[in-house]
């Protein structure tokens, strides 16, 4: 698993409207992508490429926004200390 935190300062990402999802992609090549979201009334798994498309592409913006992942733990220490007072 890799976290990443995209700055503030560029506004909400595009996957801000849904709720909490996750996005499976297999090294198979035969598997599809699929897409876990949940949400506040159950869960949806998604397979089908044209409804799983609008959330890698979602994921694939989000990531160009955020610095690389060995910035991220300063990052949340950063966030963590400012909380703390």
């Amino acid at each position: 698993m890799t976290v990443r935190l995209p700055p503030f300062a560029h506004g909400p990402h595009p996957a801000m409207p849904v709720a909490a999802y996750h996005l499976f992609r297999f090294r198979a090549r035969e598997l599809p992508d699929i897409v876990y979201a949940d949400g506040l009334l159950g869960a949806v798994h998604l397979d089908k490429p044209e409804h799983v498309e609008p959330y890698r592409e979602a994921l694939n913006r989000l990531a160009t926004q955020a610095p690389p992942a060995t910035r991220t733990e300063p990052l949340f220490g950063a966030i963590r200390a400012e909380s703390q007072g």
